[in-house]
């Protein structure tokens, strides 16, 4: 009742600098910053697996080589911001999507949902994954077609669309969770 902000940018900022600035700021910084090494761990791991089960042992190596030498990788690597965890989801996103399109189980698919709504909640330029997976979709179905006949290419176009439907309720329900299951747009009825 006593709140002086009643905009929510304010208080946002506000209640930031407290909670920065009123404990250990060297000691949260260092957790928030080991948390984001995570995910920098975890995208080199998955370029890794990804390198390895499409061209070898050896290719995977080179190509986590290369990721960990990137000169935006260790600039961005140990920072506190977003940019880093949506490359690590991004990446498994696509990665999931693509083992999906190779060899469709309820599994992979349930493992790329997941992995899109975890790039949707990580930052607000993670809905660039639709249509990156639309792209790879449309190449398989493409390339299913020349090899094929057209029957084949229908089936797989339809179980595309389908896979997209289900990839899109699940994204959005964990989006929506990460949110709060809330309504409205800011929350406590803030302006």
């Amino acid at each position: 009742p006593n709140d002086p902000y009643s905009n929510f940018r304010a208080r946002d900022f506000y209640n930031g600098t407290k909670f920065l600035y009123d404990g250990d700021a060297d000691r949260l910084l260092e957790r928030g910053r080991g948390m984001l090494l995570l995910f920098s761990l975890g995208l080199a791991l998955a370029v890794f697996g990804a390198g390895r089960e499409m061209f070898g042992p050896e290719a995977g190596l080179l190509a986590m080589a290369l990721l960990c030498l990137e000169p935006m990788m260790l600039a961005n690597g140990g920072l506190i911001m977003t940019d880093m965890t949506l490359s690590c989801v991004m990446f498994v996103s696509v990665y999931a999507f693509y083992r999906y399109v190779k060899r469709p189980t309820t599994v992979r698919l349930l493992a790329c949902s997941i992995a899109v709504g975890l790039a949707l909640a990580a930052k607000h330029s993670g809905v660039l994954v639709f249509p990156i997976l639309t792209v790879i979709a449309c190449v398989d179905a493409r390339l299913e077609r020349g090899r094929s006949g057209g029957v084949s290419a229908r089936s797989r176009v339809v179980s595309f669309v389908a896979a997209f439907g289900v990839i899109a309720i699940v994204s959005y329900a964990m989006l929506w969770a990460f949110y709060g299951f809330r309504y409205a747009a800011r929350p406590d009825g803030l302006m």
